[in-house]
């Protein structure tokens, strides 16, 4: 039996319980590696409801490493963020190693965001280095469309980055809409979510007294009878007739759109989703103008309407976005 190539996960967060995209990409990169490799998963910790670069210190978890490294010897090791990357690097120079990195979020547009929360980081990432880092990898994948032109815009060798289509999980149940009499926001437990949730219903609340919300994530202190809340959990697509996703400029990326889309909900989103192929009221609804009341009352009882652009969007994300695709693209770059 020809023994499997070593390969080490170094990850900021656990494989599960899965609780956001973030989470989704590695344990997605996870399942699909795992039959193909040897993997040893390194898992730090930096627990905050903001993001876990911020404030990231890896202390006596570079031992850890080290010692991981010099007895497990792998072939290829994988990092997430660039800001883990770059406490890294000593290490892996040292033992020769050219990682891959697993982006998820570009550290120049998390800047962004912690700006915009009044958060400062204790060691921040230049952009000079952030970009020295990436084009010192083996390759980088992980990224959105605005972060893959930022990179090519600023030098970054195109040879290096593979686009994964934000990939998730795909799903083989499909939704009753009729059934279901329920909106879906779905959320985690990073404050971003929590955020975009919170403005959506400050603003719209007191259009949408006759509807029901469920959302995945934190509860929401003062939230009204009609919002129930749950835990982060697949099975509750099939509860819902549509799903939400109010987001914010730098707060979040889309994978919660394209696994409600292929889970067969209908979305509805304040985001131009162009960029990626997906054509407005063909495979989800871009809600003009933030009115959402106006928008969802209009199509929330055209079943017909609602099944097709379900479809069409279900047929896209199993093209596009399943894990086995998105990431197969890695495979020739591992030894």
């Amino acid at each position: 039996k020809m023994q499997k190539s070593k390969l080490l996960i170094i990850s900021l967060l656990p494989l599960k319980p899965v609780k956001s995209g973030y989470q989704n990409s590695v344990f997605l990169l996870f399942e699909f590696l795992k039959k193909k490799f040897d993997i040893n998963f390194f898992n730090l910790n930096n627990e905050n409801n903001i993001d876990p670069v911020l404030n990231l210190n890896i202390g006596s978890d570079l031992n850890k490493i080290e010692n991981i490294i010099k007895n497990f010897k792998p072939e290829n090791i994988i990092v997430n963020t660039t800001k883990l990357l770059f406490l890294l690097q000593k290490v892996l120079l040292k033992n020769n190693i050219k990682p891959i990195l697993l982006i998820h979020d570009l550290y120049f547009f998390r800047k962004k965001y912690f700006k915009s929360l009044g958060v400062v980081d204790n060691m921040p990432l230049s952009k000079v280095e952030e970009l020295k880092l990436i084009n010192s990898t083996k390759i980088t994948l992980d990224f959105s469309i605005k972060e893959k032109s930022f990179l090519l815009n600023n030098g970054v060798d195109s040879r290096r980055l593979i686009y994964t289509h934000t990939a998730i999980k795909s799903f083989k149940k499909k939704i009753n809409l009729k059934k279901n009499h329920t909106i879906l926001f779905v959320g985690s437990q990073w404050k971003q979510n929590f955020n975009n949730i919170k403005t959506f219903f400050q603003k719209n609340y007191t259009h949408f007294k006759e509807k029901k919300f469920l959302i995945i994530g934190p509860k929401l202190i003062g939230a009204k009878k009609n919002v129930s809340f749950v835990d982060y959990s697949k099975n509750h697509f099939y509860k819902s007739r549509i799903g939400i996703a109010p987001i914010k400029p730098h707060c979040g990326r889309n994978v919660k759109i394209f696994e409600m889309m292929s889970a067969g909900l209908p979305v509805f989103t304040n985001l131009d989703l162009s960029d990626y192929g997906l054509k407005n009221l063909k495979h989800y609804c871009k809600v003009p103008n933030q009115n959402w009341r106006l928008f969802i009352n209009k199509y929330y009882d055209d079943l017909k309407f609602l099944n097709k652009i379900a479809g069409n969007a279900k047929r896209w994300t199993l093209k596009r976005n399943n894990f086995r695709y998105a990431y197969s693209k890695i495979l020739k770059h591992l030894n």
